[in-house]
């Protein structure tokens, strides 16, 4: 069990990086797009540590990691799986034989529509049962420590 704690902290750690600079650029394209050139540097800096300053209050306010694979998974895996290939094929629609029809354009906005609703809906339900603190699923840290340590360790 060990080596796959490791491998799991392996990829925490070689994956944070490689998530912070999208992150940043896509904040400072929304953010600060008419300063240009202006205060570039001054924006990464502060970007970046805003960023890392609100990674490490939600690893300190956030109990249980599953917490944050629930509501990364529920809106992630809806988006991924259904809204961007609508949004895709949306913006190929002149190329693809399928999108000519009313039909097709139909089945596009349809399965858009359908992503967005699961994914409003599977990440309000994470909410609601993180709020009322039911938790179905037991700390998995928990089952593999020694018996003389208690299972809640900071």
């Amino acid at each position: 069990m060990a080596p796959a704690f490791g491998a799991i902290t392996l990829t925490v750690l070689m994956a944070y990086p490689v998530n912070v600079y999208p992150c940043r650029y896509a904040l400072d394209v929304v953010c600060f797009a008419e300063w240009g050139e202006q205060y570039q540097q001054a924006r990464r800096v502060g970007l970046t540590l805003g960023i890392a300053g609100l990674s490490l209050l939600v690893a300190l306010v956030v109990p249980n990691i599953s917490v944050v694979f629930s509501l990364m998974g529920g809106t992630a895996s809806a988006y991924v799986c259904f809204v961007m290939p609508a949004a895709f094929a949306w913006k190929l629609r002149e190329r693809l034989p399928i999108m000519a029809s009313n039909a097709g354009r139909a089945g596009c906005v349809a399965l858009g529509f359908v992503g967005v609703l699961v994914g409003v809906l599977s990440t309000s339900t994470t909410v609601y049962s993180i709020v009322q603190g039911s938790s179905d699923t037991p700390d998995a840290c928990a089952q593999h420590l020694p018996p003389s340590l208690p299972p809640s360790l900071p």
